[in-house]
């Protein structure tokens, strides 16, 4: 399973209501995910309304009796799963003395997956499944200072009673550690717009030609994906001599542009840079050590990110009587800009075929197992195995529910949104 850091942004202060025993540690537990990280396919509103894909949050809530204390026995009420996306928006506000931030949280996203339990929890661990259902247009995690942030996490929260030997019962709620989840936007399987070249041509003071081409405009941060940038010049006065400019060098840069209400900034990162002359260039760059400054794109209603690949050709226009020029002309760049889109690094593992869950004898063909990490189905002994796997199930809930579980994952339909 991949991993990716958690930002501790969330305040973890929690009220129950009646007694609470702050020091009971009778249950434990935690929250296992099949992938933290979800892919959004599409890359613009277009391809994700169109997109036969659907995000899903796959995983089960792990809880067991805690040795520590076996004269107490947890009875367990209420079980709740929750899935939320939060946005972070930071804003400047005119102050007295210039500007001050002021930051705002707002959930956009909250599912939630619960029990009614009211069972005590046995000797073995218990495992609840849950799986959450997220729309493609939903916006991607990401983070940039002094802008926001949208992060994606799963938390869980049981009630339940604590009970002693001795008769006495404290109302308790457990917290398993949470859970972040990364959404990463990735363009679909047909997408246009990851085959998508870009090339420039034009003529300088009647001097040159030039003719730049950009292998696609789709580009990662990932170590193992690169572009080529080519560039032509062409001498429209080859006779001449001395030739009437200079190629002093060539700059390549890759703008990061942020727009907020309020403005926006820009940041450049120089890719590649020569001051030697030069009359064709092959350039294969890649953004992979530059990752820690680049964001990818992203469209919220407060804000874009968006990025532009800058080329710029250094001349020097020389004394000469094609243009009537007496004197040396100062450094002049030929600028050219070209938008291209930028995506995370795991964007690229997003396009690889997922596993085939409708047909169980497919050798990847694997289902969440709710006493083991996982188990395969054989096309053959399929209606044997689910009825066995279910028998063993130690769980508090009817067996239909079960089943539902179980087969959601092995049929066409998309299973069923459950309570928002």
């Amino acid at each position: 399973m991949r991993t990716c850091s958690f930002t501790k942004y969330l305040s973890r202060s929690r009220s129950v209501s009646g007694s609470s025993d702050p020091t009971d540690n009778t249950l434990s537990g935690d929250i296992n995910l099949l992938d933290n990280v979800v892919y959004f396919k599409g890359l613009n509103n277009h391809e994700s309304i169109t997109s036969n894909t659907i995000p899903v949050v796959r995983g089960s809530l792990q809880l067991s009796r805690n040795c520590m204390n076996p004269d107490v026995i947890p009875f367990i009420k209420t079980i709740s799963i929750d899935l939320k996306g939060v946005e972070t928006s930071i804003k400047n506000i005119p102050a007295a003395c210039g500007y001050k931030s002021e930051t705002s949280k707002k959930i956009l996203v909250k599912q939630t997956y619960s029990w009614k339990v009211y069972a005590p929890i046995s000797d073995t661990k218990e495992v609840y499944p849950f799986q959450f259902i997220l729309s493609n247009e939903l916006v991607e995690s990401f983070k940039l200072n002094r802008v926001g942030s949208m992060f994606y996490y799963v938390e869980a929260a049981v009630d339940y009673f604590s009970c002693s030997s001795d008769g006495g019962c404290a109302i308790t709620q457990f917290h398993p550690p949470i859970r972040e989840i990364k959404a990463i936007r990735c363009p679909l399987d047909n997408s246009n717009l990851a085959s998508e070249t870009a090339l420039v041509e034009g003529c300088w003071r009647s001097l040159l030609n030039y003719e730049v081409s950009l292998s696609k405009k789709l580009l990662t941060t990932s170590a193992d994906d690169s572009f080529n940038v080519s560039v032509s010049l062409e001498n429209l006065h080859p006779d001449v001599y001395p030739p009437p400019f200079r190629i002093l060098g060539y700059k390549c840069w890759l703008i990061q542009r942020v727009t907020v209400p309020e403005g926006h900034t820009a940041n450049r990162c120089l890719l590649e840079s020569s001051s030697e002359s030069f009359s064709e260039l092959e350039l294969e760059l890649s953004l992979h050590n530059f990752r820690s400054q680049l964001t990818p794109c992203i469209t919220t209603p407060t804000m874009t990110i968006s990025h532009t690949l800058k080329i710029s050709i250094i001349l020097q226009e020389l004394p000469n009587l094609i243009n009537n020029t007496c004197k040396a002309s100062n450094k002049i760049e030929v600028a050219l800009n070209c938008p291209v889109i930028l995506l995370d690094e795991l964007s690229l593992l997003g396009c690889l075929p997922p596993p085939n869950y409708e047909n169980p004898s497919c050798a990847e063909s694997i289902v969440p197992s709710l006493d083991s990490d996982s188990i395969s189905l054989s096309s053959e002994e399929e209606d044997q195995q689910i009825s066995s796997d279910l028998d063993s199930l130690q769980l508090n809930f009817g067996k239909d529910q079960v089943l539902h579980n179980f087969l959601m994952y092995t049929t066409k339909e998309p299973p069923p949104l459950y309570t928002i």
